[in-house]
């Protein structure tokens, strides 16, 4: 009996030891992934979807459509020329009507909801999903592409 157990004995400490020793660490492949991964967009858990409003596609048609009748060329009013993306985001009387990263306080969408300034366009309030997808383009930075 003793030469069976002192075998017996012997295997358990090597498997306790084994399994109390802690494995060396992988090499982590996930910050060269993050790294590299860093210039694209977040990623989005699915069932999720990120909108990405585009200047060119989006807010200048509305643009065209809404405020050019008073707010282009020589004679725009409050000195508000939304004619092109330079003057839209340098021009006005009181500064520029957008803070880019900033919707709740840029002037065009408080224009656009009417909060505390006349309503815009003067024809009537657009719909809330035109003024969201405006504040989206500004809260995301207000870049022209």
């Amino acid at each position: 009996m003793k030469r069976v157990a002192v075998p017996i004995l012997a295997l358990g400490i090597f498997l306790i030891a084994c399994s109390s020793q802690t494995p060396e660490p992988k090499p982590s492949t996930s910050e060269t992934t993050q790294s590299a991964d860093s210039n694209q967009e977040p990623r989005v858990e699915p069932g999720l979807q990120t909108v990405t409003v585009s200047f060119k596609e989006d807010i200048n048609p509305l643009i065209q459509a809404n405020c050019l009748g008073c707010h282009s060329g020589p004679k725009a009013k409050e000195g508000i020329d939304m004619s092109s993306y330079d003057l839209l985001t340098t021009s006005g009387e009181h500064g520029a009507i957008i803070k880019p990263g900033d919707s709740s306080g840029s002037l065009m969408i408080k224009a656009m909801t009417g909060d505390g300034v006349d309503i815009m366009p003067p024809a009537g309030k657009l719909p809330d999903d035109k003024i969201e997808l405006v504040a989206q383009w500004i809260d995301a930075g207000a870049k022209n592409d």
